[in-house]
């Protein structure tokens, strides 16, 4: 469990080993995204960095290529299948991908409840102009 007043703790796939051997005794959250839909998602974000290279938002995924950046993915995905495996059931909070989209607002209340955290006002406002003033966050995955 992070406090409020700490810094916060993110990883994914394989990097959440790390975390778990800093911070051994953590209490976890994991959003888990279908690793068909992790794909294209994480091509999407190497894209984005090679547009800061490159200037195009493109990346040539063919042929060895696409093969090895699908190995590398679903190696990441089954690291975080081992990892959230080897976390002790009450140590770990798991909602799938596809239903945070559904609720946001009830999952972020639900994920303060679970770490014990005060939704601050100020945070509640932040979080809801953010929900319905900007585009779905879904589009951006």
């Amino acid at each position: 469990r992070v406090s409020t007043q700490s810094t916060g703790v993110m990883g994914w796939n394989g990097e959440v080993q790390t975390a778990r051997e800093y911070y051994p005794d953590a209490e976890y959250l994991v959003i888990a995204r279908d690793r068909h839909q992790s794909v294209p998602s994480w091509a999407k974000l190497v894209g984005l960095l090679a547009e800061d290279f490159t200037a195009y938002n493109y990346v040539d995924l063919r042929g060895e290529a696409r093969d090895e950046f699908i190995r590398l993915t679903g190696e990441g995905y089954h690291q975080t299948v081992e990892f959230c495996r080897s976390i002790p059931p009450e140590r770990i909070k798991i909602i799938k991908f596809d239903e945070f989209f559904k609720d946001i607002w009830g999952h972020m209340k639900e994920i303060y409840q679970y770490f014990g955290w005060d939704m601050t006002p100020d945070f509640g406002r932040f979080l809801a102009c953010l929900l319905y003033t900007s585009p779905s966050p879904r589009d951006r995955t």
